[in-house]
């Protein structure tokens, strides 16, 4: 079962998901109310506000889909971000396909090919987070819409576990990250994506003659 909440900041629609599994639970009246409890009275005291949080399903697509790109045999996969994430240390020399190639094998994917943005969050954020101590680093947001082919045995498995959470941010200055070190952490809304993108095979052999949709 997905649940989702939003909620509006500064005019903005944020959102964030929960996901419940009840495969281990034995007796289906703990799952039933445990369910309604979330939908109909939601959760009080979050945070430092002690804020009250109501719940509604999500329906199809809270969770992202994951397919292989056609033609493949499986193995291919072309990761779109749809928020925008930290995937590297902005305190490590090297090209971005150096980057993101590590970031990607630390789970377990080899990087084929890419399309990517970046941009600088830095300024106020930076100074107040402090990830690198002392020292004063931006932190580097690669863009919502890159694009990451990837292929490995058994990613489709594993896409679909970074799915549940989104992507995480890599060890920075050697410290895993935490929210009180970097704003952009995939519980904040970073890192979410999707991995369906060139599956259908009609569009793929359309795309691969050089057809336009612009």
């Amino acid at each position: 079962t997905a649940i989702a909440r939003s909620h509006l900041c500064k005019g903005a629609l944020r959102g964030w998901r929960l996901t419940v599994d009840y495969s281990g639970v034995q007796d289906a009246s703990h799952a039933a109310l445990f369910d309604s409890l979330l939908r109909q009275q939601g959760l009080d005291f979050i945070g430092k506000t002690s804020a009250h949080a109501t719940f509604a399903d999500a329906g199809p697509g809270a969770i992202p889909g994951i397919a292989a790109v056609a033609g493949s045999k499986g193995k291919r996969f072309a990761v779109v971000l749809e928020t925008a994430a930290v995937l590297h240390d902005a305190a490590i020399e090297g090209s971005p396909e150096d980057a993101y190639g590590a970031y990607w094998k630390r789970h377990g994917a080899i990087l084929v090919n890419f399309c990517a943005s970046q941009r600088l969050a830095g300024g106020y954020l930076a100074t107040r987070y402090r990830a690198y101590g002392k020292a004063y680093y931006p932190f580097v947001l690669t863009n919502s819409g890159s694009v990451f082919l990837l292929e490995g045995e058994g990613l489709q498995a594993k896409l679909a576990d970074l799915a549940l959470t989104g992507l995480p941010v890599p060890e920075l200055n050697g410290r895993a990250p935490r929210w009180e070190t970097c704003p952009y952490v995939p519980e904040n809304g970073y890192g979410r994506f999707s991995a369906d993108y060139l599956s259908n095979p009609a569009i793929y052999e359309k795309l691969a003659a050089g057809v336009s949709y612009v």
